[in-house]
């Protein structure tokens, strides 16, 4: 039964041209799918050592396509390496990869896809080299390989391949993350990117070497002078601090959207909503979050004291209005979203800003009049 089940659905997915073949794709089908319910750690060494020296071109389109989706991502990468034909062949058939996330560290250059394992290759290469692809501390797989292109550098070759590997992917991203600023590699279409413990004119430097940037993560509690850097052109920057306020941050900030992953109290958020009142902040302000990351607590009367309204959402916005890419960048999630429990005061400049907060987080976010009020007769 269990093998009728499988030649059911096999012959299903294909067309009547290959009915002729029918039996043998089956036989082919039915090995493929027994070696993948192999005991797990078997099974992957199998794939990685056995499977991948199997004549997979010669397969018909259909069978190809089965086999590379029963794959993750790492294995075609790895797979990706054969030849350029094995490329193609996965190529052709548009498998998504949300994001890629290129690491420079002290010793090698770290892949990782959607946030899974890393390949860890070495940063600069010779002709024969070995990767290493880390499943978990007891499992660590790896590859040897020959370079065969001349006149690249080694991470080129490597940003290259995937992003022609993964070109028809329609949710790319390329993420940089630097942990070791003296062996970054300058890439092309960077859209994120993680700086560690840096001082304003790398970041400066950064920023204006990669246009297509859009969101910037900065790690560490550097001294970091806003008053020299361009970050007018990042709508997000992320702020992983742990000693300084986040109001030094904020007052040459030339940026949307800003998270800080910080420790703030009552008088710092006052002093926020005072240089707000004064136009002290870019007008480009539109959005601070900040989430408190040691024992500090939001108290409820932190907005005493301030001439107030409540949000109306029978009459008002019932949501922040957050692009999409701001969503992915900032990873905001629908309780993030609600105007439900916010404040609002009407600041300089026609703008109004709302304010919600709990005991772990801040939220305030800058509108327009006309992006509030259902009804212009409020306006």
């Amino acid at each position: 039964m269990f093998f009728k089940k499988i030649c059911n659905e096999f012959r299903y997915r294909c067309s009547e041209q290959m009915d002729s073949i029918f039996p043998g794709l089956c036989v082919i089908f039915l090995l493929f799918l027994l070696i993948s319910r192999l005991p797990f750690s078997y099974s992957r060494s199998l794939l990685r050592i056995q499977f991948f020296r199997m004549i997979i071109l010669k397969f018909p389109l259909l069978i190809q396509e089965q086999i590379y989706k029963s794959m993750d991502i790492e294995d075609k990468l790895a797979l990706s390496f054969c030849s350029k034909r094995t490329k193609e062949s996965i190529k052709i058939f548009k498998f998504d990869a949300d994001e890629v996330v290129f690491s420079f560290k002290q010793k090698h250059i770290g892949i990782q896809f959607n946030n899974k394992n890393e390949f860890i290759f070495p940063l600069d290469p010779g002709a024969s080299f070995i990767c290493s692809y880390e499943e978990n501390k007891n499992k660590v797989y790896e590859f040897n390989f020959t370079r065969k292109e001349k006149g690249l550098e080694f991470y080129l070759e490597l940003h290259n391949h995937i992003i022609d590997l993964f070109s028809k992917s329609t949710n790319w991203k390329l993420t940089v993350s630097v942990e070791e600023i003296n062996n970054y590699r300058q890439l092309p279409s960077v859209k994120s990117a993680k700086l560690i413990n840096v001082g304003d004119k790398i970041v400066t430097d950064f920023v204006s070497c990669n246009p297509d940037l859009t969101k910037l993560s900065l790690v560490g509690d550097q001294n970091i002078y806003f008053t020299r850097m361009g970050l007018i052109n990042i709508r997000n920057v992320e702020f992983i601090v742990t000693k300084r306020g986040f109001t030094q941050y904020l007052k040459y900030f030339r940026s949307t959207n800003a998270v800080f992953f910080s420790s703030a109290d009552p008088i710092q958020v006052a002093l926020f909503i005072r240089d707000w009142f004064d136009n002290v902040y870019s007008e480009n302000l539109r959005f601070v979050r900040i989430l408190q990351t040691r024992y500090e607590r939001f108290p409820n009367n932190l907005l005493n004291g301030y001439e107030m309204k409540e949000w109306d959402q029978s009459r008002m916005a019932k949501k922040f209005p957050f692009r999409k890419e701001d969503q992915e960048d900032l990873h905001l999630n629908e309780e993030v979203f609600s105007c439900d429990g916010a404040k609002y005061f009407e600041g300089p400049n026609g703008k109004l800003a709302s304010i919600r907060f709990d005991s772990k987080q801040l939220l305030f976010y800058v509108w327009d009049k006309q992006d509030v009020f259902a009804s212009k007769e409020d306006l």
